[in-house]
C-alpha cells in the first residue's frame, strides 16, 4: 500500500511599521501580527517582540528616541530587515502613522516584486496622510482600511488569495456604473475595470459587512 504525503510550506510575511510610533500603536501592531499568525503564516523577523521586551515599552512609560535608536543600531536594524524582506513571500505594513522607514521598506519590497498589503486604521479617515509617505502606484501594492471587525478577514484574504480561483460571472452594468469605472480608471493606471470593481467590493462592501465577517469567523473556528 502506498502513501501520499502532502507537505505545505507556510507563507512568510514581513511586518513593517513605524518603530517610533510603538507606544501609541502597540495594540494595533500586535493585532496585525496575531492576524498574520491566524492566517497560518510565519513572520520572518519578529522585531516587534524584541522591541517590546525593553522595559520602558513593556511598562508603557515614555520612551526616548535614544532608546529606539540604540535598539535599531544594536540589532543592525535596516540590514536585518532588508534580508527578512528578501526571504518573505509578502509584506504587510501598518501605515496609519507612516515613517520614512516604512515607505522605504515598501518601495524595496516592490522592487523585489513582493505583493504588499498597506493597512491604515479606520480612525485615520482617508488615504491622503498615508499617501504623503507611500506615494507610488504599483499593481503589487494593495491599500486597505481596517478596524477590529475586519482585520482578520483582510489579512487572511491577502495572504491566502493566491489559493483562490476567480469565477466568471456575467454582470450587466448600467451607464452610470460604466461612467464610474471609467472615472476611477483614470486614477488607477495599469489596473483593469474588473480588478478595480473587485477591490471596491472587498473594501467597501465585504470588509464592512459585520454579519458576513461574523459568519466567516464562526465557520473558521469550527475547522
Amino acid at each position: 500500500m502506498g502513501f501520499l504525503i502532502l507537505i505545505f510550506s507556510m507563507k512568510k510575511v514581513f511586518f513593517s511599521a513605524s518603530v517610533y510610533s510603538i507606544l501609541e500603536m502597540k495594540d494595533d501592531y500586535l493585532k496585525i501580527t496575531t492576524a498574520i499568525k491566524k492566517a497560518k503564516a510565519e513572520i520572518t523577523l519578529d522585531w516587534l517582540s524584541d522591541l517590546l521586551k525593553i522595559n520602558e515599552i513593556k511598562d508603557q512609560k515614555k520612551i526616548s528616541n535614544d532608546v529606539i535608536d540604540k535598539f535599531m543600531d544594536s540589532n543592525k536594524f535596516f540590514h536585518k530587515h532588508a534580508q527578512a524582506i528578501k526571504k518573505s513571500d509578502f509584506v504587510i505594513a501598518e501605515a496609519s502613522s507612516p515613517g520614512l522607514g516604512v515607505g522605504y521598506q515598501i518601495f524595496y519590497a516592490a522592487s523585489l516584486k513582493k505583493p504588499i498589503l498597506v493597512l491604515y486604521s479606520e480612525e485615520v479617515g482617508d488615504l491622503s496622510m498615508v499617501r504623503s509617505v507611500i506615494n507610488f502606484d504599483s499593481a503589487l501594492v494593495e491599500f486597505r482600511k481596517y478596524n477590529d471587525n475586519n482585520l482578520d478577514y483582510i489579512v487572511d484574504q491577502f495572504i491566502n488569495k493566491n489559493k483562490k480561483e476567480f469565477k466568471k460571472f456575467n454582470f450587466i452594468i448600467s451607464k452610470e456604473i460604466d461612467e464610474y469605472l471609467n472615472w476611477i480608471s483614470l486614477y488607477n493606471k495599469g489596473k483593469s475595470k474588473s480588478a478595480l470593481l473587485r477591490n471596491k467590493i472587498l473594501n467597501e462592501i465585504i470588509s464592512k459587512d459585520k454579519d458576513f465577517l461574523g459568519c466567516k469567523n464562526t465557520n473558521k473556528n469550527k475547522l
